[in-house]
């Protein structure tokens, strides 16, 4: 949601401010898509993303004096750029979530989200996790652990241990011991 806002306030750049319309919805459509979606008219976007503004879009009455002083009304759609009430939040909220699923059907797999997928992805991710993994992972860690492990190592280490054990061992020693 807030990527959508951000967008929005980004391709306002026409009088009134606080709207966007339909020139300007194809702006944040090229922001949102990163560039996937870029067209410079409202109708030259797919027929499905222009369909969204139409359907979410809101109304705005503007008047003028024609050059004859006669009065005239212009009657302009919009997607507003920012709420002034919980009212506001919502719709705004719901307007993108819809544009936003409508988005996906043209490039689903390079856009980013806020939120999570449910299927792997082909590449790590760069931010760790925060909860521990359940399968083992196929290199060792980097990191020592700071609880000792119950198990034997699978590799000998290169250096004596720090903290020799009291208990025999129950392999056999390849070489002699010096000590008795």
């Amino acid at each position: 949601f807030e990527l959508c806002q951000k967008y929005l306030a980004e391709s306002d750049t026409q009088l009134p401010t606080g709207q966007v319309d339909a020139e300007e919805y194809a702006t944040f459509i090229s922001l949102w898509t990163q560039g996937q979606i870029n067209h410079e008219s409202f109708f030259d976007l797919p027929q499905t993303v222009r369909v969204e503004f139409i359907q979410n879009g809101r109304f705005f009455f503007s008047d003028d004096f024609n050059g004859a002083g006669e009065l005239t009304l212009t009657l302009t759609r919009y997607i507003p750029t920012t709420t002034e009430s919980s009212e506001d939040e919502v719709y705004l909220s719901q307007t993108c979530s819809s544009i936003w699923d409508v988005l996906q059907e043209f490039a689903p797999s390079s856009m980013p989200s806020s939120m999570p997928s449910f299927t792997p992805s082909s590449e790590p991710s760069s931010m760790p996790s925060t909860e521990p993994s359940s399968m083992p992972s196929a290199e060792p860690s980097s990191v020592p652990s700071l609880i000792p492990s119950s198990m034997p190592s699978v590799k000998p280490s290169s250096e004596p241990s720090s903290m020799p054990s009291s208990e025999p061992s129950s392999m056999p020693s390849s070489e002699p011991s010096s000590m008795p």
